[in-house]
């Protein structure tokens, strides 16, 4: 796609951008905030907005914005003109970039960015990945013990993949169940439930709260209903 021209009086321009930053948001690359957290960040870091080092941080820095604003925790600095796909502007080579990314203030330990394996991280994402990465390894190494429910009951032995991921289930404190359409990942999750309520009483814990989570909210609906009607199918003294 060929890089457009947005009118000057066009709300997505931004009034302070020039260099680099000015030319991607003319061309509706960038908004106007991207730009301002770059202008704001790369003044308190002490960068040079003049010069091509300075120009490309800074283009890094609202690369990074607009990369959360799309979901994303973190910019690919080698991708970013692909995934972008905007022909036309004049992109960094991407080592240059990386270089002059590597070597700005900006990136330390205990600064606003973080440059890790090429990637470029806002400090909070940083901070949130790796509590997220150390909470995941910490469940997975964690094993439950006490006495197993009878996994037969809801898993006979023509459910053998399903009651094998029930078993590492009841032992582990993390478990990801993948399968494709009709494996029966529904129906081993509802009875799973079921067997994971009947640990708790067996250890004489608390009832359980059971939460679903899904992306977004018709799949959260979706989610709930589909293994509603599992649990619905289920013997009365399993439900």
């Amino acid at each position: 796609m060929k890089a457009t021209v947005i009118d000057p009086a066009d709300w997505r321009r931004s009034v302070s951008a020039s260099g680099l930053l000015g030319v991607f948001n003319a061309a509706g690359v960038l908004e106007p905030a991207d730009v301002l957290v770059a202008q704001r960040l790369t003044a308190l870091g002490c960068t040079a907005p003049e010069g091509d080092d300075g120009e490309n941080v800074a283009l890094a820095v609202a690369f990074a914005v607009r990369a959360v604003r799309g979901g994303s925790v973190c910019l690919d600095l080698a991708r970013v003109e692909e995934q972008v796909g905007v022909g036309g502007l004049p992109w960094p080579e991407p080592g240059e970039w990386l270089r002059a990314v590597s070597n700005s203030g900006l990136v330390t330990d205990r600064s606003v960015l973080h440059l890790d394996s090429g990637l470029l991280y806002l400090d909070r994402y940083w901070i949130e990945e790796r509590r997220v990465a150390e909470d995941v390894l910490a469940l997975a190494g964690t094993r439950r013990s006490g006495p197993p429910p009878d996994v037969g009951r809801l898993f006979p032995d023509s459910y053998t993949e399903q009651r094998g991921a029930a078993e590492v289930a009841l032992s582990r404190a993390l478990t990801v169940l993948t399968g494709g359409p009709g494996t029966g990942k529904t129906t081993t999750v509802a009875r799973l439930l079921a067997l994971l309520a009947a640990q708790a009483e067996l250890e004489g814990r608390p009832r359980l709260r059971i939460a679903l989570a899904a992306p977004t909210g018709k799949a959260a609906a979706r989610l709930v209903e589909a293994v509603r009607e599992e649990v619905d199918a289920l013997d009365p003294a399993d439900r």
